[in-house]
């Protein structure tokens, strides 16, 4: 401490000043990563479970819209309105790909790739029953379409629809799970930055102090030397143990 002792006070300032700087700079850097950190989280979570469910959601309303149109095929009076019903078939088709291939970029689990895969068989199957019907309403007889579609194409879109809501459910089970381990993570985040910053608040107040009491002791020593000169005192000597200005 000698060397900050032989110090020039407003180096001293300086010094004492670029310190408290530093201390706050490291609080400041230590919030705004831990921040970063978070909203990456958050980003993560909207991501991987938000946005999925969203298109889950999407997904289970075309498909229903698919199966709704697919009906219309052989229900349908006149053959116009049934080829307008399997050019609506076709569009919710192309909706339906669409759907998947969002939903399996947002996959990260392997038991979620193997569901949506099952999902996705179901669904392929269910297309191949529909074919069936389509050929069979197309040769116009209608009724077998009819039977076709309730015994087979209808348990299947039960068991697609099924399938959906299981994953939507599960994805809003581990969704709010994760929800909780960032809101936790937070909580953490924000009490360790809460105690570094008391910790550099107090280190601050002590190195006030400190330079306070190294500054104004030789001070006080000169007015004492001081009183007692003017009071006739001659003899009075001041030990110095510095180099600075006093």
């Amino acid at each position: 401490m000698k060397w900050f002792m032989n110090l020039k006070i407003g180096v001293k300032l300086t010094v004492a000043f670029v310190t408290l700087a530093i201390l706050a700079g490291f609080v400041g850097g230590i919030g705004i990563i831990n921040m970063k950190s978070i909203d990456k989280e958050y980003t993560i979570l909207y991501r991987d479970y938000g946005i999925v469910m969203g298109k889950l959601g999407v997904l289970g309303m075309d498909f229903r819209d698919m199966r709704t149109a697919t009906r219309r095929v052989f229900l349908d009076k006149t053959s116009d309105l049934r080829l307008k019903s399997y050019n609506k078939v076709v569009e919710l088709d192309k909706k339906i790909d669409d759907d998947i291939k969002e939903i399996e970029l947002t996959l990260v689990s392997e038991e979620e790739k193997v569901k949506f895969n099952g999902l996705k068989s179901k669904i392929s199957s269910f297309m191949s029953t529909r074919e069936r019907v389509f050929s069979l309403a197309n040769s116009g007889r209608l009724d077998e379409a009819a039977t076709l579609f309730q015994n087979e194409a209808e348990a299947k879109s039960l068991e697609i629809t099924g399938e959906i809501t299981d994953l939507f459910m599960s994805k809003n089970t581990l969704g709010n799970k994760r929800i909780v381990e960032v809101n936790d993570m937070s909580s953490s985040t924000m009490t360790m930055m809460l105690i570094t910053t008391i910790i550099i608040f107090i280190l601050a107040v002590i190195l006030g102090m400190f330079l306070s009491k190294l500054i104004s002791k030789p001070i006080y020593k000169l007015k004492d030397a001081a009183n007692k000169i003017a009071e006739g005192d001659l003899t009075v000597k001041v030990n110095v143990n510095s180099k600075e200005e006093i």
